[in-house]
């Protein structure tokens, strides 16, 4: 699930660029595919490509909410509850997409005007959310898990920006 996830938002990553690069490719004759399909055809299966990322990233939410043993504190179990937060997040993320994209707003979180909900939902939510969410599970179970969580974090919040 993971893998097929990835695969969908790289994909669409890839039809991001080739349609923002779509006049240079026509300029120097380059045939990509957004070349080839033209400007009207890119984009709306750029659109599409969208919605199905938006999709995978929920169903991946969705997994890891759901699929790993549920938390145990003092001997309750913590369920679903432990997830709440990530499914809030991500649900809030795709209604304000919806709301904007029925205004007729044209949302592009790779190379258009990106608001803090596009990079939550396609950028924060998989790349720092999710695998801390399951770093974070991991370190519950086994407290050795917490030095991949810091380092994780660092990398990601500290040494990512210090470039």
């Amino acid at each position: 699930m993971f893998l097929l996830a990835t695969t969908i938002s790289g994909a669409t990553l890839e039809l991001a660029h080739q349609r923002h690069d779509l006049p240079n490719d026509a300029q120097t004759g380059t045939l990509t595919l957004a070349a080839r399909l033209g400007q009207s055809h890119i984009d709306e299966l750029y659109s599409y490509a969208l919605w199905l990322d938006r999709v995978a990233i929920g169903v991946i939410v969705s997994a890891v909410i759901i699929g790993p043993p549920p938390l145990v504190f003092k001997g309750h179990s913590l369920g679903l509850l432990a997830g709440l937060p990530l499914l809030f997040i991500y649900l809030a993320a795709l209604w304000d997409t919806i709301v904007r994209v029925r205004s007729g707003i044209r949302v592009d979180p790779h190379y258009g005007e990106r608001t803090t909900t596009d990079r939550i939902l396609h950028d924060i939510l998989p790349n720092l959310f999710v695998p801390v969410f399951l770093l974070a599970r991991l370190a519950w179970d086994s407290p050795i898990f917490l030095l991949a969580l810091v380092w994780f974090l660092a990398w990601r919040l500290w040494l990512s920006h210090s470039r």
